[in-house]
């Protein structure tokens, strides 16, 4: 469900990345790191997050053990810091 937003700025910077001239690879990595992102890719992920959510906790399914629901909690905890650390 994360791919895009992994591949997404790597694709976009990617002849900067494979250049081979540092300068040129530091600069890729910093706008990676620092430039928002699109709106659709947040759009996305929220949704993603928001279907995960339902199908572990309110959808009853006999396919959803204690074990996932202590998973997904704990990726919703760190999913949960970055949109704080995103939106902050």
């Amino acid at each position: 469900m994360g791919l895009p937003s992994i591949l997404y700025p790597v694709v976009r910077e990617w002849t900067a990345l494979t250049s081979g001239v540092p300068e040129e690879l530091l600069a890729a990595a910093s706008r990676i790191a620092n430039e928002p992102s699109p709106w659709w890719l947040t759009a996305y992920l929220l949704m993603t997050q928001a279907l995960l959510l339902w199908f572990t906790y309110f959808s009853r399914s006999p396919r959803v053990r204690d074990n996932d629901r202590f998973w997904v909690f704990l990726v919703m905890c760190v999913a949960a810091l970055s949109w704080i650390l995103t939106i902050a």
